[in-house]
């Protein structure tokens, strides 16, 4: 595996890049596959928003930009309890998880969620829990054999999200 290195992002030429990074995924995501859900990717100062009060991190090979995700304790507004195994203990939500579209494939994704299980362990949180579009073709056999469990799907707005979580030991 190349050489890949976290770090957590706060200075805005980062935030920039990282934005840039998943206005690609969006793009790749929408030509290939027609997924619609980040194509157009939202504007730089609605990401900024949507990152306050989440950790934001880079994952960069070469000091160049490859993957990005945030992680936040606190749950998104549209899940509701009875998705998860046990939803009053301590958890990561994980948001945004993009890789490089020229670099997918790669174990770069594989290795970002080993990242965020890392963190989470440090973190003594419980479980890792997401959401990502149902319509995605491979999703939910690549969650699964990292060790995700299926809860189910949601559809707090136009798309259909399934639902993913990983309890911790």
């Amino acid at each position: 595996m190349m050489e890949l290195k976290l770090i957590k992002i706060n200075d805005e030429n980062s935030i920039i890049s990282l934005h840039a990074l998943l206005a690609a995924c969006g793009k790749e995501m929408y030509e290939k596959l027609k997924l619609m859900h980040w194509h157009p990717f939202m504007d730089l100062n609605k990401f900024e928003s949507l990152m306050r009060g989440k950790d934001l991190f880079g994952v960069y090979r070469n000091a160049v930009a490859i993957a990005t995700f945030n992680l936040s304790s606190d749950p998104r507004d549209y899940y509701f309890d009875n998705l998860w195994s046990n939803p009053e203990e301590k958890a990561f939500y994980v948001g945004q998880l993009g890789t490089h579209p020229q670099l997918q494939g790669q174990g770069i994704g594989k290795w970002c969620m080993q990242q965020i299980e890392r963190l989470a362990y440090e973190a003594e949180c419980k479980a890792i829990r997401f959401d990502g579009l149902s319509q995605h073709p491979w999703l939910k056999n690549f969650y699964e054999k990292l060790g995700f469990q299926f809860c189910g799907t949601i559809k707090p707005a136009q798309w259909e999200l399934a639902c993913f979580e990983k309890v911790l030991n």
